[in-house]
């Protein structure tokens, strides 16, 4: 309607060049021509004054400018009217946008929080799996060590086991021998000075009936206990205590003869008791090797029990650091995808509100533009009403 209105006072300016314009040269519309609207206006007025009566030409003024002040304020309501519409739109997809960047950009932050925690227990995880495997490796590590040294352990004491149930044996068959010696001759080398008691001439008889075979009996005797000996595979324990006795056997077997039988069960029961003790370490030996084996069969449970948990473990902490790293390379990209929403909405909202802000500007110079026209129509009526119809 604006346009339509310049138009209008355009057409009417051409009309009036053929005229004089009295009007337009009143001392009070002078100031009003600064403009392009006050300028047409006051020729198309002066124009109608020209054109007949001036009481007549008077009123069909007034009517004029009335109607073109009705217009006008019609104009800016109007115009009021398609702003308030249209900057109402922009302010509303203005908020919905500055809504959602503020919901992205929260959700952005969730997501830095959620990245960084995932991060933590990637690392934990890591750290954790680190630890698992270390402590996996020193416990089978520690089973082949117990493995090895109670393998040392039974090789040893079986052979001790074995050594002194052979030392058991060979005190046996010592004893035995020895038992066969019972009643033999004695009184050899008899002082002439020194009366024989009976028990001596008992055995000096015994020994003359046997001169043939005494000397025979103790050499045979010597080469068997020594061949015994050669056979038989003793630790050192065993071995220093075999020749020892192989010494007393050898000393026993040559005196002999001048022993009397007190003095031979002596000898055997010396010999039992050590065979006795050989027994005793014999079995002591079998029991501290079980207890051993128990203690290894004990120990090996409870280390291969920690290994199983463990790898149970490290297998629970392959599995979450895994998922952890789903997770947060998942919330990586909804991330990126967040950020690069929040940029496109930022810039649309950047876009309309230079829209409405240029909206705004150029409604308000509109309005003001209007305000100074209706400003003029208003003086130019009184002017009209004052100076050429004589109303007060």
């Amino acid at each position: 309607m604006k346009y339509l209105n310049v138009f209008l006072l355009l057409a009417i300016t051409l009309i009036s060049n053929a005229y004089s314009f009295q009007f337009s040269s009143l001392q009070e519309v002078q100031s009003l021509k600064t403009s392009v609207f006050g300028s047409n206006l006051i020729e198309t007025i002066s124009l109608t004054f020209q054109s007949g009566a001036r009481a007549e030409a008077g009123k069909q003024v007034l009517a004029q400018l009335n109607e073109l002040k009705t217009q006008l304020n019609t104009d800016q309501k109007n115009d009021d009217d398609m702003f308030n519409k249209k900057s109402g739109s922009f302010n509303r997809h203005i908020d919905a946008l500055a809504k959602e960047i503020k919901t992205l950009t929260e959700e952005i932050q969730k997501l830095e929080v959620e990245i960084a925690r995932l991060a933590a227990l990637i690392e934990t995880a890591t750290e954790n799996i680190k630890s698992f495997e270390g402590r996996i490796k020193n416990l089978k590590e520690l089973l082949e060590n117990m493995a090895d040294a109670n393998k040392q352990d039974n090789i040893y004491y079986n052979e001790k086991i074995e050594d002194l149930g052979k030392l058991y044996d060979a005190f046996t068959r010592i004893i035995a021998k020895i038992s066969e010696l019972k009643g033999s001759s004695s009184a050899v080398n008899k002082y002439a000075h020194i009366n024989a008691t009976a028990s001596e001439i008992r055995d000096m008889e015994y020994r003359k009936s046997h001169s043939a075979t005494n000397s025979t009996f103790i050499e045979t005797k010597e080469k068997k206990f020594m061949s015994f000996l050669q056979v038989t595979n003793l630790n050192k324990e065993s071995t220093k205590m075999a020749l020892k006795l192989a010494k007393q056997y050898t000393n026993f077997l040559q005196t002999t003869v001048n022993a009397d039988q007190a003095a031979l069960e002596k000898l055997i029961k010396i010999l039992t008791n050590i065979q006795d003790e050989t027994l005793m370490k014999k079995s002591n030996t079998i029991e501290h090797l079980n207890n051993i084996n128990s203690k290894y069969n004990e120990l090996k449970g409870k280390v291969e029990v920690e290994i199983e948990a463990n790898e149970a473990s490290l297998k629970k902490q392959t599995e979450n650091r895994a998922r952890y790293i789903e997770e947060k390379q998942k919330a990586e990209e909804e991330k990126a995808n967040k950020e690069q929403r929040r940029e496109l909405l930022i810039k649309e909202k950047a876009i309309n509100e230079k829209l409405l802000s240029e909206l705004t500007t150029t409604h308000s110079q509109e309005k003001e533009a209007r305000a100074e026209e209706l400003k003029v129509v208003d003086i130019l009526e009184r002017i009209v009403e004052k100076r050429l119809l004589g109303k007060q």
